[in-house]
């Protein structure tokens, strides 16, 4: 079926008519704008001098009136000095005469805020009204230096008088005897609300503005009746400061208060060096202007309206054939190939329309055609979507396999790396503790003799001897607590420490691996810094760790070598701040942020097991600190960290040497005969009772058949036979006093248990090789319980 299009949509006219009609409307706006500019430019030009004309004579006609009102007043303080009588009074100093003369004066002339008298050194001797201040010195003012310097009548610069709060200007006369001699100065302060009412009065209309300012650019008076004495504010004007100059003029300006654009004059007032400026605000004076402005637009506007009504007549009339062939195209182009247009005439558009006629016949036979090879093409596709997409199902599902067992290959690996290097450690941990505990209980009887001999030596070549025996011994026990430290077998404990102690520690056990890998150690370390509370041994760790990470990252490194360590207060001394920095190659940005997370490591397989960090940050914020990273690749890199300093009024690093306690029963239990020998003389020469026993069976037996009490036992936690936490519980079923009186000493590592244990307890644990004056600090202050 054939469907002949008689009407159609208006896109086509929509385009040509819409042109058409903005092409006539834009000539008509043009022409009418370009006119209206001109007429208006014509208009405000004249008004804008109409104006500015209008303010300057405005303002001279206002100077004029000023300089009159200025010169009467001028001519009235000249006559008084003349007057004989008031000459005599002055010459003769009868001031109460002189006073009353002043007062009449006032009487007469309100105009001014008050009359005074000075003498011929500057001393007030007459004043109406404010008598109060008679007797002041007013040498130092510009009216009376003025007056006297130029033997004449004098007008001073604006200013606020102290007694009326408002602005004034001061006219000083000097008064003579004879013609030469100056026997006095009359001052006369004249209110300047009289000129603001002159001004006001001269003001043109409520539009324009009139303005007296002196010779300085102070505001006097302005036609609306406010004062101002804010100098600054009043000579930034630009026409303040054009009047200034002291010739009359013109000019355009913006006020820098208000922005406002503003057409002035100024005039000056040549005698007393003021001026009066006038000034109207633009829009005031351009205001016929704007209103010519608003008729030409809305003439414009009309005008425009009405050619595009004309346009769009004529746009109608030239596209409603073009309009129904490009709605009968936007059909074909939608699919509908029985559209046909009919166009009577023989012109072009009819032409045209009879070829889209045709070429509509020829699309419909190729389209049905087309049709029929559409559906044949579409059943082979539908076969070769669905070969396509079973493959492609079998294929993701076999590289999900694939990735699936490659990640597993991949963390079996890991974890058998990693289990393998925890079995290294294992066996470290467990070699270091029996090495430690070897070396402990020989070295607390080398440090327990040592402290014997030299306390009871005489001779102080060999107190010199015992001195250096202790501290090569002590060296050897801070070596045995690195070790127990490296192979985490210290017993945990909190107690008051010096950081620069634990670095100290952690230095001298690195000192030679660092040295010999050439690298400089440089330890700052400050010397009032402030305790903290902790466990050394687990703090001691941390900064081992990241020394030994710093040797490893400058292996390779060019020279020099350098390994700071930094220790300073921070926080108004509330934390203790640790600086760890190398000169190594520094940590790339990109892996910057993983250092603290378990098992990631940059060292080659087997050296390292990505622990060491993450560990360090756990201690440090198991004190309570901050562990941070400061790196940029090729410049090193430097870890802070910083730890709550201990709170003020903590017991001090150092102690004093300890006093002995009062004699009691104390029953020491050590399977090491020496320790007990030592602990057993110490406690001895303070005049306590000493048993000992080498188990913890003999020392029950001890406590069962004892004929007295004791009341302490120090005891060993790892003992054959019984051992001292199985000695304990039984102990206390004997004499139950001793819950709270056992002290215990270890040469190693206590078991989960015993350590939860002694954790409920409460009570002291010594660690081998022990301090003597620790056991004496320790033992007093368990007797104390």
């Amino acid at each position: 079926m054939k469907d002949l299009i008689g009407r159609s949509g208006t896109l086509v006219a929509r385009g040509l008519g819409t042109k058409l009609s903005l092409v006539i409307a834009l000539i008509v706006v043009v022409s009418v704008g370009a006119m209206s500019i001109l007429a208006v430019s014509a208009s405000r030009r004249s008004l804008r001098d109409q104006a500015l004309a209008g303010n300057l004579t405005a303002a001279t006609l206002t100077a004029r009136a000023m300089d009159q009102y200025l010169t009467d007043a001028a001519a009235i303080m000249r006559e008084v000095p003349g007057r004989p009588r008031f000459n005599a009074d002055v010459r003769a100093g009868n001031w109460e005469d002189v006073t009353q003369v002043l007062g009449n004066f006032l009487t007469h002339f309100t105009q001014f805020d008050y009359v005074a008298v000075l003498d011929p050194r500057g001393i007030l001797r007459a004043r109406v009204p404010h008598a109060s201040t008679i007797g002041q010195d007013f040498s130092f003012r510009d009216f009376f230096q003025e007056a006297v310097k130029t033997r004449s009548l004098f007008i001073s610069d604006v200013y606020t008088s102290q007694a009326a709060q408002r602005p004034v200007v001061a006219l000083a006369a000097p008064v003579f005897e004879g013609r030469d001699t100056i026997i006095g100065v009359l001052v006369g302060a004249l209110d300047l609300r009289a000129l603001s009412d002159v001004v006001s009065a001269a003001s043109k209309d409520d539009g324009a503005q009139l303005i007296l300012i002196d010779r300085r650019g102070a505001l006097v008076a302005r036609s609306n009746g406010t004062r101002s004495e804010l100098r600054d504010e009043v000579a930034a004007r630009p026409l303040i400061e054009a009047a200034r100059t002291g010739m009359a003029g013109t000019m355009t300006f913006n006020d820098p208060q208000t922005s406002q654009p503003l057409l002035g004059a100024h005039v000056p007032i040549a005698r007393l060096g003021w001026s009066v400026i006038a000034a109207k605000p633009v829009e005031v004076a351009l205001a016929p202007a704007d209103r010519l402005t608003i008729g030409l637009i809305a003439t414009g506007a009309l005008c425009a309206s009405l050619a595009v009504v004309i346009g769009w007549r004529l746009a109608r009339a030239l596209t409603n054939p073009l309009t129904r062939l490009a709605s009968a195209t936007d059909r074909v182009a939608a699919g509908d190939f029985d559209v046909r247009v009919a166009i009577e005439g023989q012109d072009e558009v009819a032409t045209l329309a009879a070829s889209f006629n045709h070429m509509a016949e020829q699309l419909l036979t190729s389209y049905h055609g087309l049709e029929r090879k559409t559906v044949e093409v579409e059943a082979i596709n539908e076969e070769l979507v669905r070969e396509v997409s079973e493959r492609r199902r079998v294929e993701a599902e076999v590289s999900r396999l694939n990735e699936s067992l490659r990640e597993q290959l991949v963390e079996v690996e890991r974890a058998q790396t990693q289990l393998i290097q925890t079995e290294k450690l294992a066996t470290m941990g467990s070699l270091l503790a029996g090495v430690a505990h070897e070396l402990n209980n020989p070295l607390s009887v080398l440090l327990g003799q040592a402290t014997l001999l030299m306390n009871s030596a005489k001779d102080k070549a060999l107190v010199d001897r015992s001195e250096k025996i202790m501290t090569a011994a002590q060296r050897c026990a801070r070596v045995v607590r690195n070790f127990l430290a490296l192979a985490r077998k210290q017993t945990p404990e909190r107690r008051s420490l010096h950081v620069n102690s634990v670095v100290q520690e952690a230095a001298e056990l690195l000192a030679y691996e660092l040295r010999t890998g050439n690298v400089e150690v440089v330890l700052t370390l400050a010397e009032d810094l402030p305790s903290v509370e902790g466990d050394p041994h687990r703090l001691h760790q941390v900064i081992l760790n990241l020394m030994s990470n710093a040797a490893y990252a400058m292996r390779r490194a060019p020279g020099p070598r350098r390994l700071a360590i930094t220790t300073r207060a921070i926080d108004d001394r509330r934390r203790v701040q640790v600086v760890v920095a190398d000169s190594g190659p520094g940590i790339p940005r990109e892996i910057r942020a993983k250092v603290f997370e378990p098992f990631f490591t940059t060292k080659p397989e087997g050296e390292g097991t990505g622990l060491g960090l993450p560990l360090c940050k756990g201690v440090v914020e198991e004190h309570g600190g901050t562990i941070s990273l400061v790196s940029e690749s090729g410049q090193g890199a430097t870890f802070v960290i910083e730890l709550p300093a201990e709170a003020a009024g903590s017991a001090p690093l150092e102690r004093e040497r300890s006093q002995p306690a009062g004699p009691t029963a104390i029953l020491v239990i050590d399977d090491e005969a020496e320790i007990t020998t030592i602990l057993a003389e110490l406690l001895q020469q303070d005049g306590h009772h000493v048993d000992t026993a080498d188990d913890g069976a003999v020392a029950l037996e001890m406590l069962e058949r004892s004929a007295y009490a004791y009341d302490l036992v120090i005891s060993d936690t790892n003992m054959p036979r019984l051992d001292g936490i199985d000695f304990f519980r039984r102990a206390i079923e004997v004499q139950p006093r001793l819950a709270q009186r056992v002290i215990f000493l270890t040469g190693d590592t206590l078991s989960d248990d015993k350590l939860k244990f002694l954790q409920r307890l409460h009570v002291p644990v010594l660690a081998k090789p022990f301090d003597l004056e620790e056991v004496r600090r320790v033992v007093r202050e368990a007797l104390a319980r």
